[in-house]
């Protein structure tokens, strides 16, 4: 759980995709809910920045769209 991060914070992620390997993807803190009476509620949406053409492809793919 990250309490830390604030809309509009810029995020660095490491995905594992089902082929085995990670990617690297930048991304910003669009939205956060952070329900203290239930976790199962918190959350946090993040725009992913600066794809580069391979990466997007591999992010619909993982997403099935």
């Amino acid at each position: 759980r990250v309490l830390f991060r604030y809309i509009g914070s810029e995020v660095m992620l490491s995905i594992k995709i089902p082929e085995g390997e990670s990617i690297e993807i930048k991304g910003v803190v669009r939205w956060m809910n952070d329900d203290k009476k239930d976790e199962n509620k918190s959350g946090m949406g993040i725009e992913f920045v600066g794809l580069n053409e391979k990466e997007t492809t591999k992010i619909k793919k993982i997403l099935g769209s």
